[in-house]
């Protein structure tokens, strides 16, 4: 219940309501989210992204 899945050209998508994650996995890296923790990460070719909203910590590596 409140769980959403799909795959595409560009990657893969997960998302699940009930326990507010979301996980995507593309070309150009992987983006994943727990919002009830108020947490975001994301990693590219160009570098990393960490949000932590719950501790107000910001990351960014290039």
């Amino acid at each position: 219940k409140g769980f959403l899945a799909g795959t595409s050209s560009k990657g893969f998508q997960a998302g699940s309501s009930s326990k507010g994650f979301l996980a995507g996995t593309f070309s150009k890296g992987l983006l994943a989210g727990t919002f009830s923790k108020g947490f975001l990460a994301g990693t590219s070719s160009k570098g990393f992204l960490a949000i932590t909203s719950s501790q107000g910590f910001l990351f960014v590596s290039f």
